[in-house]
């Protein structure tokens, strides 16, 4: 039995303006959502019938032009983003770049910073968010029961096969599922009785998607002995992102329809592309600093888009539409 539907998410965390090293933009900007979402990204996923969800950071949600830009997207979930330092407690609104992962908080101050977060946005939308991604992959051992005490619908801070490391720290995804999955009470990474529902970004390494996540968990794309090991079974151990400038188009085709055809008994499957909406602005993050980039980070949309029309005619939801797949 073949794959029966294809279904694309795309998830956006959408932040300030950025720049090199993801240096934040003072004083504070917000060209990337007031003009680079109405005019950039809202025709493009209208012309392919994709439906984003737009992760919100709390300097976003805070500043009146970006709410009432984001509010009147037609189309698009709104969910939040949590980068720490724009919310209390120990808020550090003055901070150069957003770099601390929200598992080192601790979880009385993640919980606190959390609950801020999720209230601020239903004070400015009139509704519960149902969708989160932490900033930088941070997820901690009590984010998603927090987020489920909070009644969030969906989580997206998972990316399989990658290895996420911060300055005192670093977060190993692999053995993750790379399809939407109910959490482990006591394991993010593994299958459980959760409520909440994980949808990890599509982060995948050919050849390994049918190993058990027992035999997976351990390695480590950035360790040299794991990947001599792999590279000896002919397993190329760079993960491949559905994600612009993190893999190139031949490389997501590729990963793409080698993850088709390990679940190809499965009755459908979902992508979950990720980005930042700073990426689409010149000089908004590392990536673009020109028209030329800019023209670039386009045609490398199209171009998957094009690839998932032609070869699945794919669906396109949001990520809390998962829940009712």
């Amino acid at each position: 039995m073949g794959t029966n539907k294809v279904f694309l998410a795309v998830s956006i965390d959408t932040e300030c303006d950025k720049g090199p090293g993801w240096r934040i933009q003072r004083p504070l900007k917000f060209n990337s959502v007031i003009h680079g979402i109405p005019n950039v990204l809202s025709p493009l996923f209208s012309s392919y019938g994709i439906k984003p969800t737009y992760l919100l950071s709390p300097e976003v949600i805070r500043d009146k032009e970006s709410r009432s830009t984001l509010a009147s997207v037609k189309g698009a979930e709104l969910g939040t983003h949590l980068h720490g330092e724009f919310i209390d407690p120990h808020a550090e609104y003055d901070c150069d770049r957003t770099k601390i992962p929200q598992f080192e908080y601790g979880y009385e101050i993640e919980k606190e910073k959390l609950l801020g977060l999720t209230s601020l946005f239903t004070e400015s939308f009139g509704r519960k968010p149902l969708s989160f991604r932490a900033g930088r992959w941070g997820i901690s051992s009590h984010t998603l029961r927090i987020l489920q005490d909070l009644e969030y619908q969906v989580d997206s801070s998972v990316a399989p096969f990658s290895n996420q490391v911060f300055a005192n720290s670093r977060i190993n995804f692999w053995g993750a599922p790379v399809q939407p999955y109910y959490p482990s009470y006591k394991n993010f990474r593994r299958k459980g009785k959760m409520s909440i529902l994980e949808v990890p970004a599509t982060c995948l390494v050919p050849g390994l998607l049918n190993f058990p996540s027992q035999l997976i968990s351990p390695f480590n794309e950035k360790n040299r002995l794991h990947r001599r090991i792999l590279r000896r079974f002919g397993v190329i151990p760079k993960p491949i992102w559905l994600r612009p400038f993190k893999s190139s188009s031949e490389e997501i085709r590729r990963g793409i329809e080698s993850l088709v055809q390990a679940r190809r008994n499965d009755p459908f499957i979902v992508l979950n592309m990720m980005f930042h909406s700073n990426e689409i602005e010149i000089g908004g993050s590392p990536y673009v600093s020109d028209e030329g980039d800019l023209e670039n980070y386009r045609t490398s949309l199209v171009e998957i888009f094009d690839f998932l029309k032609d070869r699945f005619q794919f669906d396109g939801i949001t990520l809390s539409d998962t829940k009712e797949l």
